[in-house]
């Protein structure tokens, strides 16, 4: 019994629409021809843009890398697949897809800037960018925080000595203005995240000597690695009191998180150094290694996570009253997501003690 014997696949130059209101009409007209070009690229990849045009990704996809699997380097194939996994909700893919066929020596200028267009709008949403501006004013009866008594009483001897503060050292009270600026920035990769947080904060009043000046701004790197999660940060935060500048804090932090269901372990390293530009005596090098676990529920709404670990803080100056400090710290922390929200709830406890009186 011989096999049977199939018509060959005609020139499909006729089944190309002229305009994209051809679409649905010819998408019947091709998908009529798949028993007779079931080994042709070119065929697949024009049902796939038919069925694309026509609102039917399954099955653009489907058509689409069935030419693909008959021939990889077939060009309209390529491009029509990209928008497909775009689409598809597939962004990443789809933008390395781009890529790939704009290297193509062979691409025609008109398609090329096509492609260029494309991935320029792709990429803008795997990017976002916020920005707040806040002014508020006011009245406060103690802009300058001092205390509300006008002198102290120390016993010395079994003695009791009054002293009066002076003028400096009581309440001031006036009019205020605040002013806030405050940003971030994210932009997400295949396996990566950046983030940058930035803010600055002004209180203006009519007593200057207790005006505030802040800024601060931390960046965030995260990446997927192949067993475990990798989480790195580092930022800085300044702060002028009365036109002079009051501290500045230094820190980086790097996070190394298990990748897996149920619970996993982290570790943590993490170093700040504080600088008091008017007592640095007191400055000091802080750091801490930590350790602990992270479990998930199944359905990934509630999270529970514990950390302990050994702190340390040396001395800037030898002088520094209590000298070097060490102790340790634990955080307990749970997360549960509740519709559109989330309910977080952090309990913490740290100690640390002076190497001297």
């Amino acid at each position: 019994m011989s096999a049977p014997v199939f018509a060959a696949c005609p020139p499909l130059a006729d089944y190309y629409p002229q305009t994209p209101q051809q679409w649905p009409e010819k998408t019947g007209q091709i998908r009529f021809l798949m028993e007779q070009c079931l080994d042709s690229a070119e065929y697949f990849a024009l049902l796939g843009a038919a069925e694309m045009n026509t609102g039917h990704l399954a099955e653009a996809l489907e058509a689409l890398e069935r030419s693909l699997l008959l021939d990889s380097q077939y060009g309209a194939a390529q491009v029509d697949y990209a928008q497909a996994l775009y689409l598809n909700g597939q962004l990443f893919a789809a933008l390395e897809l781009n890529e790939t066929v704009l290297a193509r020596p062979d691409l025609p200028a008109s398609i090329q800037t096509m492609l260029q267009q494309r991935a320029r709008e792709w990429r803008k949403i795997n990017r976002s960018s916020t920005l707040i501006g806040e002014v508020s004013a006011g009245y406060d009866t103690n802009l300058n925080g001092a205390p509300s008594n006008r002198d102290l009483v120390l016993t010395l001897s079994g003695e009791s000595v009054t002293l009066r503060l002076g003028p400096q050292f009581q309440p001031a009270e006036g009019a205020f203005v605040n002013f806030r600026l405050a940003g971030n920035t994210s932009q997400m990769g295949l396996n990566s995240r950046h983030d940058l947080v930035y803010a600055f904060r002004n209180r203006s009043s009519t007593d200057s000597q207790s005006d505030i000046n802040q800024f601060d701004w931390r960046y965030g790197y995260t990446r997927a690695m192949e067993k475990f999660d990798l989480e790195f940060s580092s930022g800085t935060s300044h702060l002028l009191y009365g036109g002079s500048p009051l501290y500045s804090v230094y820190e980086a932090r790097s996070r190394i998180k298990a990748q897996g269901t149920g619970c996993v372990p982290l570790t943590e390293l993490a170093a700040q150094y504080q600088n008091y530009h008017g007592q640095s005596q007191v400055s000091g090098l802080e750091a801490g290694l930590s350790a602990g676990f992270e479990c998930s529920d199944s359905e990934g709404l509630s999270k529970l996570g514990f950390e302990g670990g050994y702190l340390f803080n040396k001395a800037n100056d030898a002088r520094r009253p209590g000298g070097d400090r060490r102790g340790w710290r634990a955080q307990i922390r749970w997360d549960r997501r509740t519709g559109p929200g989330m309910i977080s709830m952090t309990g913490a406890f740290a100690q640390l003690d002076d190497a001297r009186g």
